[in-house]
């Protein structure tokens, strides 16, 4: 079985797309792909965890032996996405009110009051406005960006451990559930580049989700839409990647 923990299609989550999407700092729901018509489901969003655990249960009780996540780096992407957004024309992740909120709950628990005055200039944390100050700037590359705005720096952070809370406690429910109907299952993960990539200085970190996951697997080729079949095996579908848990 695969879940998208990251694409969301109306083809696949139906009506709820608007409420797993993120949301730009226009507030226009999060692209994806925009040929696929897919959208950029929110990891920060507990709403849309839970929709990938109750389907990840779903093909467990279908017989499935293994669960690929795709893209499971998911808001790790954000600060790459809202970079690339400033040059082409997509919607940039990132500005949702699980985001927005979330960064607020984050800052509190991260740093006292004088803290947040002396280092990023934020009196009131609870009215401050964070979306034009993290749009102002988005066209930065990553180390012009937090040279620009440390604030930037604690925002990345958010992304990338709100992501990692969210797509463990997903393995760690489906193994919970495998393991109470009596079944062991792999669970792979489809990372770009094995997390590797830099655009734009912007690291997405795929290697800290090794140790969560049996392998990670390789993107050949699927699709959500039942009008567009596979290319026959074994071009379709997912390659296994030996587990580079040590590479970094």
């Amino acid at each position: 079985g695969t879940i998208l923990t990251t694409q969301g299609h109306p083809a696949l989550q139906g009506d709820l797309i608007d409420e797993f999407d993120c949301r730009s700092a226009n507030g226009e729901m999060a692209t994806w792909d925009l040929n696929a018509g897919s959208y950029f489901m929110c990891a920060q969003n507990p709403n849309a965890i839970d929709w990938m655990i109750a389907h990840g249960k779903k093909a467990i009780d279908a017989g499935a032996d293994m669960i690929t996540l795709d893209e499971i780096e998911g808001n790790c992407l954000v600060g790459v996405l809202q970079y690339i957004a400033s040059y082409v024309n997509y919607n940039e992740p990132g500005f949702c009110p699980y985001c927005l909120e979330g960064f607020r709950t984050f800052l509190a628990n991260h740093f006292s009051a004088f803290e947040l005055s002396d280092l990023f200039g934020i009196e009131d944390l609870a009215s401050y406005e964070f979306l034009p100050r993290i749009a102002s700037t988005m066209n930065l590359t990553y180390f012009q960006r937090i040279s620009t705005d440390p604030l930037i720096k604690e925002y990345i952070r958010f992304q990338e451990e709100g992501t990692y809370a969210a797509k463990k406690r997903l393995i760690t429910e489906l193994r919970t559930y495998s393991a109470l109907q009596g079944k062991d299952i792999f669970i792979s993960a489809n990372v770009f580049a094995l997390g590797t990539s830099q655009s734009g200085g912007y690291w997405s970190r795929g290697l800290q989700f090794s140790d969560m996951v049996d392998f990670f697997s390789f993107e050949n080729k699927y699709t959500a839409l039942p009008e567009q079949p596979f290319p026959a095996l074994p071009r379709s579908k997912w390659g296994a990647w030996e587990k580079l848990a040590r590479a970094t």
